[in-house]
C-alpha cells in the first residue's frame, strides 16, 4: 500500500506529479548522464552482511554495533578527507585497488577473501585490516591455534594481549613520530615478528607497555599494515594520512 506510484486501485498517488517533473529533468540531462560514469579511486572499504549478523548474534564487545561503526571510524572519516572508497563485498575482485581496508571482518575466508587479499598484497597492494579482524572460525566460534586465522603469520607479528575497555585513556600510545594517538574501546598489544611498529604503547600502559598497538609488514613491493585500534574521526583521519592514503 505504501510506497508506490500507483495505488492499488490504479490511481496515482499524491507525488505522481513530482515523479513526472523528475523524469522531464533526467530527460533533459539524458545525454550528460549516459556520458558519465564513474571513476574508480583504488580505494576501498569491506563491507559484510553476513558478518553483521555475526556481531548481532555474539556480544564480542560491549555497546558495538558493526554499521554504525563501520560508518564512524572508517567510512565517514575518508569522506570528510575527500576520499571516496568503494564499499565491497568479500567475494568481489580485488583488481584496480592499491588500498583496501578491512575492519571488523571477524572471518577472512567469506567469500575466499582470506587467499585473494594474501595474492593481492603480495602483487602490490595496501592492506589495513582490523581491529576486531580474523577472529573468529566460519562457523562463528575461536581459532584454537592462534587468536587469529592467520594474520599473525602474515603479518609478522604476536598478539600478546588484548584488552577491550570503555574507559578513556587507560591504555595510552604514541605514534612513532611522539603524537599521542585517540584509540579506545579495544587494545591490542603485539610482539613484533619481522613486522614495523608504527605506535607503540607508552610506560603508562602497563601491561601493554612497550608492545606494539598498529604495524606494518612489507612484502616485496606491497605493504601489510594492520590498526588493530579503535581511532575516533580526527585520529583515524591524521593516521590515514600520515601512513596510507597520501602516498597512493
Amino acid at each position: 500500500m505504501h510506497g508506490s506510484v500507483l495505488s492499488t486501485s490504479g490511481r496515482p498517488m499524491y507525488m505522481y506529479g513530482e515523479v513526472q517533473s523528475v523524469t522531464e529533468i533526467c530527460k533533459k540531462a539524458q545525454q550528460f548522464l549516459l556520458n558519465t560514469k564513474p571513476v574508480r579511486t583504488g580505494l576501498a572499504l569491506h563491507v559484510s552482511c553476513s558478518n553483521s549478523l555475526k556481531f548481532d548474534s555474539q556480544g564480542i564487545l560491549d555497546g558495538f554495533h558493526y554499521k554504525e561503526n563501520l560508518l564512524d571510524s572508517f567510512y565517514h572519516p575518508m569522506l570528510h578527507s575527500q576520499f571516496r572508497p568503494d564499499l565491497l563485498e568479500p567475494s568481489l575482485p580485488l583488481d584496480g585497488y592499491r588500498v583496501i581496508f578491512t575492519p571488523f571482518l571477524l572471518n577472512l575466508d567469506e567469500g575466499n577473501l582470506r587467499d585473494l587479499i594474501e595474492m593481492w598484497v603480495l602483487g602490490g597492494g595496501t592492506w589495513i585490516v582490523g581491529p576486531l579482524s580474523d577472529i573468529r572460525t566460519a562457523c562463528g566460534t575461536k581459532c584454537i591455534h592462534s587468536p587469529f586465522g592467520s594474520l599473525e603469520t602474515f603479518a609478522g607479528i604476536t598478539l600478546k594481549y588484548s584488552i577491550p575497555c570503555n574507559r578513556e585513556n587507560l591504555f595510552p600510545a604514541e605514534w612513532k613520530d611522539g603524537t599521542l594517538w585517540d584509540g579506545h574501546a579495544w587494545f591490542d598489544g603485539f610482539e613484533l615478528k619481522g613486522a614495523e611498529g608504527l605506535a607503540f604503547y607508552t610506560e603508562d600502559a602497563r601491561e601493554l607497555s612497550s608492545l606494539a598497538a598498529s604495524l606494518t609488514r612489507k612484502s616485496g613491493k606491497a605493504g601489510s599494515l594492520s590498526l588493530a585500534v579503535f581511532l575516533r574521526n580526527q585520529a583515524f583521519r591524521n593516521f590515514s594520512l600520515r601512513y596510507v592514503l597520501r602516498p597512493v
